[in-house]
């Protein structure tokens, strides 16, 4: 990792040389405690999705701890910000700082990293924000970490778990119905469920569905994912899926979602070229059309998908997930039963190994009727924890991170 030889080098370099005192200020509790988002840049992708659901959410209720404030990077190295996301950001009426258009003379993608490091620093400084919350791992906020530019620092890891600075205080991952502390790559995460804001779609998705179904084969199987496809890169989920297509020859998997297709083509190859042919990579994709085109999501593994999987799970679509290898949660005795209906050998045990994901996956693929059911299960459950969830998990995690 670069990260480690950055921080060295920020402390045995740029410290000393730029005079940079480190922030260790005590909170003041008496007043609401000013808490900074810093996003790399404001865009309409899933990281958004997420951040914009718990922002619209702390709008609605009232907080009087806690001032949130949103420092928009706007690196501009590829394109930098929407300008329609940052108008439905600052429609919110959280104090909304553009730190490329504010701290830089020119809004160019040639500029100094290290010149708006430190400006953006002092502006932090001047703000006197209490807790910085930087959700990615530009060179900017190693900075800001290393130097102590906050009393609490908060890494919101987005699918990166192996990020680690001495500068970081308290670690945060979302997707997980239930507030827990997981440990990941050695280091502990509170992971928070976050209330999405999801709207039905206003508009006709029909001729759009139509359109996209006709690209493929006719009365195919669309087993599919959306995400980077950085997630379905792993030799072990890719011969699942192998499988299940031996099994099912009108079966095809659709792998949505940007990254480099090379390695993943390269192990279907090793594992059985003939099926090369009933892989499919649309690239970036209208992800409320394939929510309602693909037949059933097989999540992830080791790394589960995230906004993708809610979004399709709210649609409908049937998801089928292996959890890790320690997950003992099980299904209601109830859901069991019902699924026992429609496939008697189902055990109702946590399925945490493959073979138990694999035998329930080729089952929900293979037997309409408890597709159905499992789609229809899926959406209520999604709903329950994902639309009709609050943001208790984030406010309780930033009491814990101030006791």
């Amino acid at each position: 990792s670069v990260e480690k030889p950055l921080e060295t080098y920020i402390k045995e370099n740029m410290i000393e040389k730029n005079k940079i005192q480190q922030n260790n200020k005590k909170l003041d509790k008496s007043k609401p405690i000013k808490v900074a988002f810093l996003q790399e840049r404001m865009i309409n992708y899933s990281i958004f999705k997420v951040f914009y659901s718990l922002l619209k959410n702390l709008n609605e209720e009232e907080n009087k701890n806690y001032e949130f404030i949103i420092l928009n990077l706007n690196f501009t190295e590829l394109g930098g910000s929407s300008p329609e996301v940052e108008k439905l950001t600052k429609e919110l009426g959280f104090e909304y700082i553009n730190c490329h258009e504010v701290l830089m003379e020119e809004n160019t993608p040639f500029y100094s990293v290290v010149a708006k490091s430190l400006v953006l620093r002092d502006l932090i400084l001047d703000k006197e924000i209490d807790i910085l919350i930087g959700m990615h791992s530009r060179p900017e906020y190693n900075f800001l970490f290393t130097t102590r530019t906050c009393p609490i620092q908060i890494y919101w890891s987005h699918g990166n778990y192996s990020y680690n600075l001495e500068g970081i205080d308290f670690r945060l991952k979302h997707g997980s119905s239930l507030y827990q502390k997981e440990n990941l790559c050695g280091e502990v995460y509170s992971s928070i469920n976050i209330g999405l804001e999801y709207e039905k779609e206003k508009e006709d998705l029909n001729k759009s569905i139509r359109e996209v179904e006709d690209f493929y084969p006719k009365d195919s199987l669309k087993l599919g994912t959306i995400g980077r496809l950085i997630k379905i890169d792993n030799i072990e989920y890719l011969r699942v899926i192998i499988e299940i297509l031996n099994k099912y020859s009108n079966a095809i998997y659709i792998a949505c979602g940007e990254g480099d297709k090379v390695s993943i083509i390269n192990k279907i190859k090793n594992i059985n070229e003939k099926v090369l042919d009933r892989f499919f990579f649309p690239g970036h994709i209208n992800a409320s059309v394939y929510n309602r085109i693909i037949d059933v999501f097989p999540d992830t593994f080791p790394f589960n998908q995230g906004v993708s999987k809610v979004e399709a799970g709210l649609s409908g679509c049937p998801i089928v997930v292996k959890l890790k290898d320690d997950d003992t949660r099980t299904l209601p005795n109830s859901t069991v039963e019902k699924i026992r209906s429609f496939y008697p050998k189902f055990d109702g045990e946590p399925m945490n190994s493959i073979k138990k994901y694999q035998n329930f996956l080729a089952e929900v693929v293979g037997n309409p009727k408890l597709r159905r059911f499992w789609g229809d299960w899926n959406q209520r459950n999604y709903k329950k924890h994902y639309i009709d969830k609050r943001n208790d998990d984030f406010i309780k995690f930033l009491n814990e991170s101030i006791k």
